[in-house]
Order: C-alpha cells, then sequence, then structure tokens
C-alpha cells in the first residue's frame, strides 16, 4: 500500500524544488516511507513473537499451577496430621489428670461421708443419752 502526501506538502516542495524535480523527491519520499511500512509489518509478526515468548516465560503454565497446588495440599495434609496427633495427645494426657483429679476428689468425698455419719451418730448417742426419758430408763436398767 502506498502512502500518499498531504496535499499542502506537495504544493511546498514543488514552490522550493520546482515542480519536475518535486515529482522524484515526492516519489523518493512515498518509497521511503512505503519501505518503512513494509519493514514495520514485517517486524510486527517478530516482535509479537519475541513478546508472546517472554510471557509465556513469565508466565505459570496449568501443569506448573496444579503442580504447586498438589504439593500445597499434601504438605497441608502433613500439617493436618500432625496437628491431630497432637490433638490427640493432649486430649489423652488432659483425660489422665481429670482422671487422677476425679480420684482425688472420690477418695475425699468418701472420707467426709464417713466423718458425716460418724458425727450423726455421734449426735444421735449424745441426743439419746441426755434425754431425761432414756436417762431413766437406763437408771432403772442399771439397778
Amino acid at each position: 500500500m502506498g502512502y500518499a502526501l498531504p496535499y499542502d506538502l506537495i504544493k511546498e516542495i514543488e514552490e522550493t524544488v520546482g515542480k519536475e524535480k518535486a515529482e522524484v523527491v515526492i516519489k523518493v519520499i512515498e518509497g521511503g516511507l512505503s519501505a518503512v511500512e513494509e519493514k514495520a509489518r514485517e517486524q510486527k509478526a517478530v516482535v509479537k513473537a519475541e513478546i508472546k515468548d517472554e510471557l509465556a516465560k513469565e508466565l505459570v503454565t496449568k501443569a506448573e499451577f496444579q503442580a504447586e497446588m498438589k504439593a500445597l495440599r499434601n504438605e497441608m495434609k502433613a500439617i493436618e496430621e500432625s496437628l491431630r496427633g497432637e490433638m490427640k495427645a493432649l486430649e489423652e494426657r488432659l483425660n489422665g489428670r481429670i482422671n487422677e483429679v476425679e480420684e482425688r476428689l472420690n477418695g475425699r468425698i468418701d472420707r467426709l461421708n464417713l466423718k458425716l455419719n460418724l458425727l450423726i451418730v455421734l449426735m444421735l448417742l449424745l441426743l439419746t443419752l441426755f434425754n431425761p426419758t432414756v436417762t431413766e430408763i437406763i437408771k432403772n436398767f442399771l439397778k
């Protein structure tokens, strides 16, 4: 595709160099512009390919992304398993401590029940002994 110079520029060239030389100058300029345009078209494909190659180097492929995601999932699973193991160990330790405290409390409760029962028996005995009617019965029985 040829390149046409603007009319004002053609007139300026004709006035400056003359009409005969202007035709030659205009053809040379138009030819030069056409050559530059053709060279730009040729370079367009080359530049496009170079940019595409550069972008491809910078971007992650789907396979690389999936492989990285798989590695991350595996790492997360390993961390999850580790945490589950630690939680299980803590649960066992806590259950052991709870059982120890429960046994100690049951022992204390049993001792308190025994003491309370002894106190109740003692109170009943004392109330019975200091009751005037019971005192009379015991005096009569001992005579």
